[in-house]
């Protein structure tokens, strides 16, 4: 069968040109082959497979880590034009789920968060349809050496088994060889019948910088003041994000903070007014970023120093989608390294935790925590407690490598760019001294200045209405 991809792409997202990767990923999924696909942030991973409906009958069906995430790729989905989409996760009502159950064959594609691939009515429901490709985002979640492990991923591979084996397409942004390797494994890639889709991850539009400071208050007041407009600074602590965002209000900046503790409307009210031009500066945790597609972001300022390499180019990939020159610049304060590590090592169970659940494993069964789950999944696989201790004995390790790294990144007399992106297994970097505060020191000095006027008369306009309509599975199908 012979298709005109160019035109698809034309008709259903009106652009004339796919990005690199795009169409080598779609005709891989198209020959059946399971795919992995490595795009730098910003680079257009949804596309990929969001043609696909309009290329084979039957449902996308898109497996994605946050809730945040999905809603903002269904509403992107929605705009576009396209009503024929929806989002099983655990937030959804008893009226909002069963209208979904009695219009499941109408869907063209359905989000799903992981936590419901152990719901077994989803499955049933998901067993009525045809699934044309099984989509995998954020597809780094699955490696237990990734940025995110999830536990709830490693079911992917027999939940796929059940839907009667649909092609398979898992995109991440960021993943070394390794973990890349480890993706494919556990998705149950078929080695005959398998690619990796690659482009560069380099963002060469992003200049890097890393300062150690004494104040960072002082200085991330300088920075905010003085660089163009809008940005975006991520902390580690959901209380330094509330007071930083509240101390630039009163310092006359449009500012607010993004945090898990915030609820969904809120969130989504902040993420549109960021949209808009209405915010000038996000302070924000992880849980901000993810899927936020903003082109003009032109500074990421971490308050803390992230805890690794796939964080911090993950987070910094916000900058620069238009393509002109923006700044990553992270603040660094001696014990910063300790905060990380012991944030990062909360993750690893003691060991006592582990032997508990060899001893005892019906007793924990039930439990909805990821240390358990985790240790509960290889309990299962057959593993020996001495195994598993010894897994998780060099996952400390690794988290305490990945550390080290980004502490290296402070006053290594390296090219930052050539020191990321090596660790990423990518040594071809070509640049000119505009590229980071090693190559040229003072580097932020070029980014200030002020920013696009274009949102500043505008009003805080109230969005229920819009909110509403975004968030409703029943509304305009």
């Amino acid at each position: 069968m012979t298709m005109d991809l160019q035109a698809v792409l034309k008709e259903h997202f009106t652009f004339d040109f796919f990005r690199p990767g795009q169409k080598e990923s779609i005709e891989s999924a198209l020959k059946g082959q399971d795919t992995l696909v490595i795009l730098p942030t910003g680079s257009g991973k949804s596309v990929c497979y969001q043609l696909f409906p309009y290329l084979l009958r039957g449902t996308t069906l898109i497996i994605s880590p946050l809730i945040s995430l999905m809603q903002d790729q269904v509403d992107k989905i929605r705009l576009r034009g396209e009503k024929r989409v929806c989002a099983l996760n655990s937030s959804l009502t008893k009226i909002e789920r069963a209208y979904i159950r009695s219009n499941i064959k109408a869907y063209k594609f359905i989000y799903l968060s992981p936590e419901m691939l152990a719901q077994s009515y989803v499955l049933d429901l998901l067993q009525q349809i045809h699934i044309n490709l099984l989509v995998v985002d954020e597809a780094h979640c699955v490696s237990q050496w990734g940025m995110d492990f999830r536990p709830d991923y490693l079911q992917i591979a027999s939940f796929r088994q059940a839907l009667n084996n649909p092609a398979l397409m898992a995109l991440t942004a960021t993943a070394r060889p390794a973990v890349q390797d480890q993706i494919m494994s556990l998705l149950d890639f078929d080695p005959d019948q398998s690619q990796v889709i690659k482009a560069k991850i380099d963002r060469p539009e992003i200049k890097y910088s890393f300062e150690e400071v004494e104040d960072k208050d002082q200085r991330l007041f300088e920075l905010v003041k003085n660089l163009k407009k809008p940005g975006l600074v991520y902390f580690s602590s959901k209380k330094q994000a509330d007071r930083i965002a509240q101390a630039l209000v009163q310092r006359g900046f449009r500012a607010e903070s993004y945090h898990a503790d915030k609820s969904d409307y809120d969130k989504r009210v902040i993420q549109n007014q960021f949209l808009a031009q209405q915010i000038q500066v996000v302070c924000a945790t992880s849980a901000f970023g993810m899927g936020i597609d903003k082109k003009d972001i032109r500074f990421v300022i971490h308050y803390h120093m992230p805890g690794d390499p796939e964080v911090y180019l993950q987070e910094t990939g916000r900058c620069s989608r238009d393509g002109r020159a923006g700044l990553a610049l992270c603040l660094y304060q001696r014990g910063d390294e300790k905060l990380q590590a012991k944030l990062k090592l909360k993750s690893i169970p003691q060991a006592q935790t582990i032997q508990f659940v060899f001893r005892k494993p019906q007793q924990v069964k039930d439990k909805d925590d990821n240390q358990y789950k985790l240790i509960k999944y290889f309990y299962d696989q057959g593993w020996s407690l001495e195994d598993t201790l010894a897994f998780f004995y060099r996952r400390k390790q690794y988290i305490l490598n990945q550390v080290q790294f980004m502490r290296s990144l402070v006053d290594s007399d390296r090219c930052i760019r050539q020191s990321l992106l090596a660790y990423f297994g990518d040594q071809s970097v070509h640049h000119d001294s505009f590229c980071c505060s090693v190559c040229q020191p003072g580097i932020e000095k070029q980014f200030y200045g002020q920013e696009s006027q274009e949102g500043d008369n505008l009003e805080i306009r109230p969005v229920d209405k819009i909110l509403r309509s975004l968030y409703n599975p029943m509304y305009n199908q």
